[in-house]
């Protein structure tokens, strides 16, 4: 179902909770309507059924069921029919849409935000997403509407959309990976809980659903009407298990649309509905016309006195939130009509009518608002994706978050260039128009992979009309019945009207057809179609193929490229997608060569009719399958549907492999279908750009070419049982199979015309672009060959090819059942366990977001388990501890446990961090010709820099300066193990490299030490494995300051004129090594040295950057990593007047954190 605004906030409300109790347990369900009631012995046994999956009756109790359910899901075969497909999916920080809700912990510290299918849970005291819930992708599913935390926190319940499982979930907040379902089962049509809302003392939840229900039994008419519930669960801390039996009573009326939910706002008794202006009283059990009590009364003054205050500016109240204990309310409005609208949230206080404070820093219009259970703070979500905390009492912004990616209204490419230009800033006033949304004012290099002047480019514009002769044009229509469709007509006749859309459309193009009748591509609000204006094909529409299976997003461009080979489409949700004009063409039919229908027994079918027994591979009616070409028989039906695009290489002819119920294989084949099918088509290229710069090029199949920290930006989701938290795999976990650049590379030639690039020999090197230089240059053009150990790559869109790359699953055991200890030790057992052939390598212990080097007690299992048995150090207060594991394709999601050690504080000498710095810098070459000028300087004034933070920030600084011919191959190794044996867990270390780097012809990165041989790489530089072991092996947190001549070079793609080899630093990031990355520049971008800043531009950036006291941005007297961040990028691009971009990337388990003291002589 599709909602305004103004639907949502009428139908549903926030949560106002103050939760104070420790366990929530579910007993006891009331159904309310009007004030008549009756039990329904259905609906009683369903919940019932729903009690006995969440039926914690003791803490003890608790931990047997979670370590069940954990256990179930731990040893789950691999084996047997495919049940859930992969899907490729965004995976960003925050949002880009509207924000459906928002619940605060009770602890006031962590926030839940809601938006489509995905929660995210955030730290909003430390600025850190802790996790995100994904809901499981199907049709009619999935959609968030609410959200509201249980008595003790131990529970996030989640109300939303769905045609599968429960309606209401049910999350584990102590790792929020396990999610059950409340209550609801399958039904033949959507359903949802619009509502969850606690009572102030936690002991009732009540929650408005409804329903879409098929009003006849005929086949063929899917006309539904809508029924509305409102259901009261009673919840009790620690019952006996016998204190009280469920029931649920069952409305006598329907409610009606003009009625909204009673809503508590921390009342223990009344809730009370502002919409409707009735109040549920749960001690009388019946709902009163009215605001009964002075609670309720409250409330009605507050929403009559703001709808109508709000009404009078021409504007609307959008969210009322309020608690009647504390006696604080929060109003958002929107003031005036659109076009000319202001948004803010007036704070009220007590019984007056006029506000204490109006916060104005609201974007757009408020969607959600959440007061915490103190009443101290207040969370407010809008319909851009932006959310944000404030305090209450000053009004002060402490929290926001904004929306990682800006939508694209323009999207081209210059094939000639090889760029591919962007569009951001929509036009406004006269210059909007429909169709052209936006102008190109952004490009990013294909081919060098860098963002450069869009002027470099000529863009083409989509053809939206025929001027005379033939004089084509298009108008929009609406319907009486309030679909879109679009008009293409000359002044004599209608050509064509096109297939009718539930929303506006956005964007269209005309192009030839493949089969030489023209096409019109059209566009809007989760479509993208192409549509025939000649012969009809298929014949019961002329829409030939649908570009847009599986987005989501509006599409707001289409231009085609020059001679029209390929058409590319900008969205909302900021990707560019570009297609292949020959793909779009109608699909042959095909079918089955039998019929099946389901079964009672899960996962099998019964075969009811034969087709074409020749195609049919022996198989007869009445035989019962399991599987088709490996997949549960109803998923291969869902899987068919244009929805995945499953028809893509299927023809009449194509083999299948039918599983029978006791194991034998029938090999069939589909057989022809008397019409033709819409062909479902993916895009053979996208890419995403986020606002700092970070960039992926990515396929369809999984692969990918991405900057360091960019590869977390996309990844695979996968549902397992439909109650649960979906699987999913980012595709930086996924990179030692995936992160292909030689294949991008590929793709890109083709776009561009350029035909197929050939790997060089080996015996000619690849040479500098830069006078002064033999050595092999890290950002060369010259071909390279791919990886050694590189394979052809897998289509993950086929589940079993998924299946084959999967990490291992991890299991934790040792964990204290309160989540505390009072030893500065914890012993944990760690089990990796396979979920295919591949073996599990290893299993990465880390620590505050760092590896422990932990490799003691390891012990591999006959069954292929690993298992290792460790002990961890533990801090005074809270420690964060993580487990990764790989195998050699994929690294494992990251399982996280909070231990607290309650152990006494270190004393404050103990607690204050070493510094430890390695420095190293290169001028002075045993080769003359490859002698650079300042990278010793650099290295020598950067260790100098720190000194001055020992006593006030740092307990010591100790340096070790590695230059000229003092920086050797060995000299650099016996540096790393100073380094190495010199810091502890509570450290801080710093490695800084200036100097060249190069690639070998087998794509091998080294940095070039002082005797460097291009002929001799191996045995005269330093070796990235080098680099990498040294962070892996120290258990502090590392910064690593790359400032190479091409340093951008290794920190990202290398050009699409050569075959790549994998990127170095986008392991050294990752969160198995977890190093903080300072790159001097960009991908292809010279690192600048003069004589004017007598040092490196990246140097100097840092220097100055240290010494200004307009580097503390917050102003809290210390330079944190993101203010660190902030200067050098801004000063380098200053310097070097934008010819230079630094580049900074972090591992997720790495937060922000303060690296140095603001001296007092610090410069203005």
């Amino acid at each position: 179902m599709a909602f305004s605004i103004g639907d949502i906030i009428r139908a549903r409300s926030s949560n106002r909770n103050p939760l104070t109790s420790t366990l929530a347990i579910l007993i006891v369900a009331i159904t309310f309507a009007g004030g008549s009631l009756r039990v329904s012995a259905d609906e009683e046994k369903s919940i019932a059924t729903a009690q006995s999956d969440l039926d914690f009756s003791s803490s003890k109790k608790e931990k047997v069921d979670k370590t069940r359910f954990e256990e179930e899901r731990f040893d789950a075969a691999g084996s047997g029919p495919i049940r859930e497909l992969p899907r490729l999916v965004n995976n960003l920080e925050g949002f880009s849409s509207l924000i459906a809700d928002m619940a605060f912990h009770p602890d006031g510290k962590h926030l839940a935000v809601a938006c489509g299918g995905e929660t995210q849970i955030w730290d909003i005291e430390n600025d850190r997403l802790v996790t995100k819930i994904r809901g499981a992708i199907d049709p009619n599913s999935g959609a968030v509407f609410d959200l509201a935390y249980s008595p003790g926190g131990t529970w996030l319940m989640i109300g939303i959309e769905t045609a599968r499982g429960s309606f209401i979930r049910c999350c584990r907040t102590d790792d929020y990976t396990s999610t059950f379902g409340y209550t609801g089962s399958d039904m033949e049509y959507a359903r949802g809980a619009y509502t969850l809302d606690f009572t102030g003392d936690g002991k009732h939840l009540l929650t408005q659903t409804y329903f879409e229900e098929y009003i006849n039994d005929d086949p063929d008419d899917y006309t539904t009407e809508t029924i509305y519930n409102q259901t009261l669960y009673g919840f009790v801390e620690n019952p006996a298990d016998d204190e009280i039996d469920p029931v649920i009573f069952e409305e006598a009326d329907p409610q009606g649309e003009a009625n909204g939910a009673p809503t508590f706002y921390g009342s223990n008794r009344y809730g009370y509905d502002a919409i409707g202006d009735r109040t549920l009283d749960i001690q009388a059990r019946k709902i009163l016309p009215g605001a009964i009590g002075s609670e309720a009364q409250w409330v009605q003054r507050l929403y009559q006195h703001t709808k109508t205050k709000a009404e009078r500016t021409d504007g609307e109240l959008t969210w009322l939130d309020a608690d009647v204990n504390s006696r604080i309310a929060a109003a958002a409005s929107t003031i005036g009509s659109s076009g000319a609208a202001r948004y803010q949230v007036e704070l009220y206080r007590g019984d007056s009518l006029t506000p204490f404070n109006v916060y104005k820093r609201v974007n757009w219009e408020v969607t959600a608002l959440d007061l915490s259970a103190d009443s101290q703070r207040l969370a407010i979500g809008d319909a851009l994706g932006n959310f944000q905390v404030i305090d209450i009492a000053s009004g002060k912004q402490i929290f926001s978050k904004r929306p990682s990616l800006r939508p694209l209204y323009a999207a081209a490419i210059d094939v000639d260039t090889g760029l591919l230009g962007l569009g951001r800033r929509p036009h406004s006033g006269a210059a909007w128009k429909q169709n052209d949304y936006a102008d190109i004012e952004q490009a990013f290099d294909l081919v060098d992979r860098q963002f450069v002047d869009p002027s470099r480019g000529h863009f083409r514009e989509p053809v939206t009309s025929f001027p005379p002769p033939i004089n084509v044009s298009v108008q929009q229509m609406k319907t009486a019945e309030q679909y879109y469709r679009l008009r293409l007509s000359t002044p004599q006749k209608t050509i064509l009207d096109t297939e009718e859309q539930g929303s506006m459309i956005f964007s269209w193009h005309f192009q030839p057809g493949i089969q030489g009748s023209p096409l019109i591509l059209y566009g809007g609000t989760s479509f993208l179609q192409a549509e025939t204006l000649g012969t009809t094909k298929p014949s019961h529409s002329n829409v030939v193929a649908l570009l847009s299976a599986d987005c989501e997003a509006i599409a707001t461009d289409i231009t085609p490229t020059k001679k029209n080979e390929y058409v590319v489409t900008a969205w909302s949700d900021g990707i560019a997608r570009i297609y292949r004009n020959a793909d779009i063409k109608p699909q042959a039919g095909f079918q089955l060569p039998f019929t099946y229908e389901e079964t009672d027994e899960i996962g099998v079918v019964k075969i009811i009719e034969i087709h074409d027994a020749g195609a049919s591979g022996g198989l007869r009616v009445g035989d019962m399958i399991t599987a088709i070409d490996g997949i549960e028989p109803m998923l291969h039906s869902r899987r068919s549907s244009s929805d995945f695009g499953f028809e893509r290489n299927v023809v009449p002819g194509t083999p299948i492999e039918v599983t029978r119920e006791n194991g034998q294989i029938a090999r069939a084949k589909y057989i022809a279908f008397d019409d033709w099918f819409i062909r479902s088509i993916d895009p053979v290229l996208s890419f995403l750009s986020t606002s700092d710069g970070e960039w992926i090029l990515f396929t369809p199949e999984g692969v990918f070419d991405a900057s360091p920290n960019a590869s977390r930006l996309i990844g695979w989701q996968r549902n397992r049982e439909f109650d649960q938290t979906a699987e999913f795999f980012a595709a930086q976990m996924l990179r030692r199979k995936l992160q292909r650049p030689d294949l991008i590379q590929e793709r890109v030639r083709q776009i561009l015309g350029r035909g197929v690039s050939t790997a060089a020999s080996s015996t000619s090197p690849a040479t500098s672009a830069t006078d002064n230089s033999a050595i092999p240059d890290a950002s060369s053009d010259a071909v390279m060959p791919p990886p050694s150990n590189a394979a052809p790559a897998p289509d993950l869109r086929e589940p079993a090819a998924f299946n084959e790359i999967l990490p291992p699953k991890i299991r934790i055991e040792g964990i204290p059942d309160s989540g505390k200890t009072r030893e500065r030790e914890i012993e944990l057992v760690v089990t990796a366990a396979p979920q295919n052939d591949l073996r599990v390598r290893e299993i990465i212990v880390l620590s505050g977001g760092r590896p422990t080097g932990t490799i003691e007690n390891i012990e591999r299992l006959d069954n292929g388990h690993l298992v290792l048995t460790t002990r961890i150090k533990l801090n005074s207060g809270d420690n964060e501890l993580s487990f990764i594991a790989t195998n050699e394709a994929a690294s494992s999601p990251r399982r996280s446990v909070n231990i607290k050690c309650t152990a006494q504080t270190l004393a404050a000498g103990e607690l204050q961090p070493r510094l430890f710095i390695l420095s190293i810098g290169v001028s002075d070459y045993a080769n003359d010709d490859f002698d650079l000028k300042y990278p010793s300087v650099d290295a020598e004034s950067f260790a100098e820099l720190w000194k001055p933070q020992q006593g006030p920030f740092y307990r010591e600084v100790e340096t070790k300066v590695l230059v000229n011919e003092n920086a050797t191959k060995p000299d650099i190794l016996d540096g790393m193990d100073w380094l190495i044996t010199s810091v502890t867990q509570r450290d801080l270390a710093m490695v800084f490299l200036a100097g060249h780097a190069t690639f070998d012809t087998r794509s091998n990165y080294y940095f070039c030490s002082h005797e460097v041989d291009p002929d001799r790489l191996r045995s005269s530089a330093l070796p990235y494995s080098a680099i990498e072991q040294l962070i892996q092996d120290l258990p502090c947190k590392v910064l690593l300051f790359a400032d190479t001549c091409h340093s951008g070079a290794a920190t990202g793609a290398r050009g699409a004129t050569r075959a790549f080899g994998q990127e170095p630093w986008s392991d050294i990031v990752s969160d198995e090594i977890g190093a903080v990355l300072f790159a001097s520049s960009k991908p292809r971008q010279l690192s600048m040295e003069s004589d004017v800043w007598g040092h490196g531009a990246f140097t100097r950036a840092i220097l100055d950057g240290m010494n200004a006291a307009s580097s503390d941005v917050d102003g809290d007297g210390f330079i944190n990593l993101i203010e660190l961040d902030q200067q050098i990028s801004n000063r380098v691009q200053k310097l070097t007047e934008g010819q230079q971009t630094p580049s900074t990337a972090k591992p997720s388990t790495i937060g922000n954190f303060k690296l140095a003291t603001m001296l007092s002589d610090t410069a203005p």
